[in-house]
Order: C-alpha cells, then sequence, then structure tokens
C-alpha cells in the first residue's frame, strides 16, 4: 500500500487536486473558533493546508514519503505551515496530544486498520471537539467498475458502511451520518460520481 501510494504522489500533478474538498471545506469554514486540528491519511495535503491558512494549528500524518513533499511543497505556495508524520498510527508522536477537530477524508484503509483508528481517535477529541469525515462507501465497487476515474478502492474491505461508522464513534454524538451520491472533480483520480458516506460527530 505504501509503494501505491508514494508512485501516485510522485506524479508532478496532484493527484486530487490542490483545492480542498467540497464536504469538509463546507463544514470546517462553519466552525468559528480555531484549535488544534488532525488529518487521517493526509496525502498530499490539500486539506491540511486550507486549514492551516485559516489559522488552525495543523497536524497531519499519513504513510507516504511522497504526499509528504507535496503538501509541504503546497503548504509553503501558500504561505503557511503544518506538522506531517510519515509512519504508522501506532507510533506517530501527536498521539498525545487532544484535538479540536479530526479530519478523515477519503481515508480508506483495511477495515481492521481502518475501524482501529477511527475509534482511537475518538479518544483523542477534546469535549466539544470534532470529527468531519467522508468516504467512499461500499456501494462504489460497482460505480468504480463502469467508470474507473470515478476512484475509489477496488476491494471490498477498504470501504466503508454507515453500520461501521456508528460503532466506532458510538461514544460520540453523531450530529449527521449520511449515504448519498456526490459528483467529484477532485484531480485526475476523483472524477465523476461517487457514492459516499459523509459523518459529523461531536465529542460530549
Amino acid at each position: 500500500m505504501k509503494d501505491f501510494w508514494n508512485q501516485r504522489y510522485a506524479e508532478a500533478e496532484f493527484a486530487y487536486g490542490e483545492t480542498p474538498n467540497h464536504f469538509f471545506k463546507n463544514e470546517i469554514d462553519k466552525i468559528e473558533r480555531k484549535g488544534k486540528a488532525l488529518f487521517i491519511a493526509e496525502g498530499e495535503g490539500r486539506n491540511a493546508v486550507y486549514a492551516a491558512t485559516k489559522g488552525w494549528e495543523v497536524f497531519a500524518y499519513d504513510w507516504s514519503e511522497e504526499g509528504k513533499k507535496k503538501a509541504m511543497q503546497l503548504a509553503e505556495k501558500l504561505q503557511t505551515s503544518l506538522v506531517y508524520e510519515v509512519g504508522e498510527w501506532d507510533d506517530l508522536n501527536f498521539k498525545n496530544e487532544k484535538f479540536d477537530l479530526i479530519v478523515f477524508i477519503f481515508a480508506q484503509l483495511p477495515e481492521m486498520e481502518r475501524r482501529k483508528i477511527q475509534k482511537a481517535s475518538a479518544q483523542l477529541l477534546q469535549p466539544g471537539g470534532k470529527i468531519i469525515l467522508e468516504a467512499y462507501r461500499k456501494e462504489q465497487l460497482e460505480i468504480n467498475s463502469k467508470n474507473p476515474a470515478a476512484g475509489g478502492p477496488k476491494n471490498l474491505d477498504f470501504l466503508l458502511s454507515k453500520k461501521e461508522l456508528e460503532e466506532d464513534f458510538k461514544s460520540l454524538n453523531i450530529l449527521a451520518l449520511n449515504e448519498t451520491t456526490a459528483s467529484f472533480e477532485e484531480g485526475k483520480y476523483h472524477r465523476g460520481e461517487g457514492a459516499v458516506v459523509q459523518m459529523i460527530a461531536v465529542q460530549p
């Protein structure tokens, strides 16, 4: 998996563009009080860098060294900064931090790893802290088979369900959890309709 993402992010062009994900941008722009934000499986950094430009203290991580390089390039271009670690979840330095916001945008990981991180991340939220999540759900497999440019994993194990999210984040107050279809024009790898699940949850 690491080799796949390093190869994709080594391309000169940003794989998913330089602008933030629409759902994420719409939700973070509603939050007036800025604080510490953690971005899970952040890749080339388009969402984390956007948050940094808006005054958040941003932490991000991924498995890909090439993803970090692109994120730091984008941060420099937009004259902002962030802390970005490369490695496994269990080895991250900032797991001792507490966050006001944790963001999962297309953090499509193998089910066991993904659900471990989702459950653990809820414990890193400050009281009143929020999670913003958008991911491909299992129905994306069929969409991808008809339009590969739509993006998303080709393995069912990497796709999410509403039920899984309800279980993993049961310690939080789930404010919104919707299965929907959205249209994407994000770089060259997210183009067309996508079957997604979107969630907003808050730490009591």
